[in-house]
């Protein structure tokens, strides 16, 4: 979206006095930068706390009253602005812009390139111009040549978006979606027909009606017709005929252990007996079923028939292994600090108390992020390492640690990164103060320029 700029005072006489073809140099030759969040109006002469201002600039009018602008700044240098204003030859104000949210974030070693199209309160803006138009990167329209995002096989297909360029991978899924569509289209001459009781079939030259005729109570009862269903309205006489055909007389016998049969002239009730445990335990009742609760003695008892015979052995460091004849117990012996240091014992194991008494430290926790690193040991002691930028002057300044010391930091050590293997500069990193969150430096440089310390420096701190 375009963003809106109040021309000043100086800077809107400027711009009447070029459409009225006064010969007024609307040339726009610096943007001033301030990271303050400004009140924008036209009497401002001056750009409220300016930080920097960037020669590099270029610009060209894409609409009536719109400019695409790019601006330009390689230095290593890093800050961030929230507010812009754009300065003519002349060192006149012409036009501010601020916003509360920063508008872009720069770092050391990155470029700041940045493109916003810019709208004027004012019809025609052909006047303004650029001092260099050699990196120009506009957005392309219909009459602007430019950048143009091309579109997905997605994007293509909708047929919505006025933006995007298509490709000819693209315009090939939307042919490929096109002859989908075509090969879906029934054509006129194809007949929908119908079998058994269905009716209404005919050709697809207009709608179609498929109807299967319902039978009603009568025709039902009737018997006669093999032309239409029948609903549960048009059952209902018949099965009350067939909830009557069964005779009183007719029994339900039973076999097996199931009791209660008799004639159906009255409620049945099948029941099988259930036996108890006593009278599973006992085996004698050929009458009853046993159930879960009445096996649970008798499930207990195989349970316990293991073979007295059986063993159980032992392999590695564990003994203790004996036939079933009696309790077991299996051991894994645990050495001692003296066998950790004689290191000759090959049956026992290990254990962290063992390893403390010896005097042995191990790795306990490791961490990562990205150029980051963390170890902690088992005697509490922990290292890390990363890679920090160097302000860019002789300043102090605040090490924040990936992750906090469990109590202080012991000590830091410092490398600077030559990564250009220059031979000026001569920077150095010293400690101020140690914390566990965080370490206070002090970056010196013993010689200009600072050329060596362009990577920033490799730290590595010990702690506890």
């Amino acid at each position: 979206m375009p963003l809106t700029l109040t021309f000043t005072n100086a800077g809107l006489a400027r711009f009447t006095a070029a459409q009225l073809g006064n010969g007024a140099d609307l040339r726009v030759s610096a943007i001033g930068l301030t990271d303050n969040a400004i009140v924008v109006a036209p009497t401002l002469t001056a750009l409220p706390g300016e930080f920097r201002r960037i020669a590099t600039v270029s610009g060209a009018q894409v609409g009536d009253n719109v400019v695409h602008l790019i601006v330009r700044d390689d230095e290593a240098v890093t800050y961030g602005f929230r507010g812009f204003g754009l300065y003519l030859s002349d060192g006149t104000l012409f036009a501010v812009y601020g916003q509360a949210d920063r508008i872009m974030q720069k770092a050391v070693g990155a470029s700041n390139m940045l493109a916003v199209d810019i709208a004027f309160p004012a019809a025609n803006v052909a006047a303004v111009t650029f001092g260099d138009t050699n990196f120009l990167n506009p957005p392309a329209t219909s009459t602007t040549k430019g950048v143009v995002e091309l579109a997905t096989d997605a994007e293509t297909i909708d047929g919505v978006d006025t933006s995007r360029a298509v490709t000819p991978m693209g315009l090939k899924a939307r042919l490929a979606d096109i002859l989908v569509t075509l090969a879906n289209v029934v054509p006129f001459g194809r007949r929908i027909d119908t079998t058994g009781l269905a009716t209404g079939g005919r050709t697809l030259d207009d709608d179609i009606t498929i109807d299967v005729p319902r039978a009603t109570a009568e025709e039902a009862d009737a018997g006669e017709l093999t032309t239409k269903a029948l609903t549960p309205s048009s059952l209902a006489n018949i099965l009350v005929t067939l909830a009557n055909v069964v005779p009183f007389g007719r029994r339900i016998n039973t076999l097996g252990l199931a009791t209660g049969g008799r004639t159906m002239d009255a409620d049945i009730t099948i029941d099988v007996p259930r036996a108890t445990a006593e009278e599973a335990d006992a085996g004698e009742l050929t009458t009853k079923a046993l159930t879960p609760s009445s096996l649970v003695n008798i499930i207990a008892s195989i349970l316990a028939r293991v073979p007295l015979a059986r063993r159980v052995d032992t392999a590695g460091l564990a003994i203790g292994g004996n036939a079933l004849t009696t309790d077991i117990t299996i051991s894994v012996p645990a050495a001692t600090a003296g066998q950790l240091l004689a290191g000759s014992a090959g049956n026992v194991a290990a254990t962290p108390a063992a390893l403390a008494a010896a005097g042995v430290v191990y790795l306990v926790e490791v961490k990562s992020e990205g150029a980051s690193r963390y170890r902690r040991f088992a005697d509490g002691s922990v290292e890390m390492t990363g890679v920090s930028a160097l302000p860019v002057s002789e300043a102090a300044f605040t090490l924040n640690f990936p992750w906090p010391f469990p109590t202080v930091c012991d000590g830091i050590f410092a490398t600077i990164i030559n990564s250009g293997q220059s031979n000026d500069g001569q920077s150095t990193v010293q400690e101020v103060s140690l914390g566990a969150a965080s370490a206070q430096l002090y970056a010196q440089n013993h010689k200009s320029p600072t050329a060596d310390a362009a990577g920033g420096f490799r730290w590595f701190a010990r702690g506890h």
